[in-house]
């Protein structure tokens, strides 16, 4: 456990400084050369590289490295460092299956790997860097960029090789991924349009893995998708719009992502996401965490700028969310107003069993006072009728008072 202990804390390090520094990678490897086969701590320390953060450490320096090959016109098998991340990679993708099989060994990668995939996807990223210089260059010197040659630009031809390592591993399809957020954090357009189409086409599937969703959620959430418009018209209508009725995933990010950024977006901007996400129909589980999501985005944005004057369908779709008839004047009744007036009609049977003990008491008194034949005793019983008759009509007034208060309560409209 000591050498877990000095792993985790090795790769923790790598982590907050976001690179891998040769003297630390000579510490693992010494741990990682310690340790013999079937050694339950190997499973630990796979778990270890398999944690998200580490893995995409590992992966944005696989990409330095790469474009330290590209320049100096090396070759990736002759990059230790490239070589050692890779193999940590492979550690932690087969930690689960490593600890479920009990069968605990320290992986290398395919030799393959690093023969063809790093090749090939090195020459992708140069294809791409030679891409972006050739727009900065026309930009800088103010040549408009025609339609035919933006369209040539954007029509990509995926090396075969490459994309059957995307298709069918799962860390070739990591780095490729990572590749296209780094692209979108750098705001290169006509490139992320590239990669968007073969991932469109080859990647995500009709059923949506883990780490699809991650990847979802990573550019849904990029900086450039809430500040740039033409990367947000990209990501959005473009790409997940795409997959609007494969899962309620892609829901839940863009409501997330309105939420969030709804100050940046024109109303105009708005009705139009809105229009396209209703027409998701939610089975009805995805319904109760849509409706709650739903709430939770009119609440932020404001009842001023959203309502059913502007917006008649979105709430017509909240209702649907909730199974609540559309013949209803109202959105939904929230359970605390309900309780509200029945305890309001509860305190004015009170207070009318109440006049009607008075008045029975009245009754008796009035009855007792015929019968006494002194004055003085009967001008003591009108004096208490008196006090009677005044308590009755100030219980009047306060009746009256409270059936004031009832009418002069607003109308709420309420989204439950």
């Amino acid at each position: 456990h000591d050498s877990c202990h000095k792993f985790a804390w090795l790769l923790d390090a790598c982590i907050r400084d976001n690179k891998i520094e040769s003297r630390r990678i000579v510490d693992m490897k010494q741990i990682l050369s310690q340790l013999t086969p079937s050694d339950p701590i190997i499973g630990d320390l796979s778990m270890i590289v398999a944690d998200p953060f580490a893995t995409n450490m590992l992966i944005r320096n696989a990409y330095q490295q790469l474009k330290i090959v590209i320049k100096t016109e090396t070759l990736p098998k002759k990059n230790d460092t490239l070589v050692f991340i890779s193999d940590l990679l492979v550690f932690g993708s087969e930690s689960h299956s490593m600890i479920a099989k009990k069968k605990y060994k320290v992986p290398q990668v395919n030799k393959s790997f690093l023969n063809c995939f790093y090749p090939v996807m090195a020459g992708r990223i140069l294809d791409d860097a030679i891409t972006d210089i050739t727009i900065s260059t026309k930009k800088a010197n103010e040549e408009q960029i025609t339609t035919e040659q933006l369209e040539e630009m954007e029509t990509i031809i995926l090396d075969d090789v490459l994309l059957q390592f995307i298709i069918n591993g799962s860390i070739e399809r990591k780095i490729f991924l990572s590749f296209t957020l780094m692209c979108l954090q750098n705001e290169k357009t006509v490139i992320l349009k590239q990669l968007l189409i073969i991932i469109k086409k080859e990647i995500l599937s009709e059923t949506f893995c883990y780490e699809n969703i991650s990847f979802i959620h990573s550019i849904v959430h990029a900086q450039p998708v809430a500040t740039n418009p033409e990367i947000r018209n990209i990501i959005i209508n473009v790409f997940l719009f795409h997959y609007l009725n494969v899962s309620a995933t892609i829901q839940i990010e863009l409501l997330e992502f309105i939420k969030i950024n709804h100050s940046r977006l024109s109303f105009k901007e708005l009705l139009s996401y809105f229009n396209k996400l209703t027409e998701y129909q939610p089975n009805e589980y995805e319904k109760q965490v849509l409706l709650s999501v739903y709430e939770q985005l009119i609440h932020r944005i404001g009842y001023n700028r959203l309502n059913p004057n502007n917006a008649g369908f979105l709430f017509q779709y909240i209702n649907d969310l909730n199974n609540i008839s559309p013949d209803n004047e109202s959105i939904a009744m929230n359970d605390e107003d309900d309780s509200n007036e029945n305890n309001l009609n509860e305190t004015m049977d009170e207070d009318d069993i109440d006049d009607d003990n008075i008045s029975d008491n009245s009754q008796i008194m009035e009855e007792e006072d015929e019968n006494e034949e002194d004055e003085e005793d009967l001008d003591n019983s009108n004096d208490n009728m008196i006090h009677i008759n005044i308590n009755i009509t100030n219980n009047n007034d306060e009746d009256e008072e409270e059936e004031e208060d009832e009418d002069n309560t607003p109308n709420r409209i309420i989204i439950t």
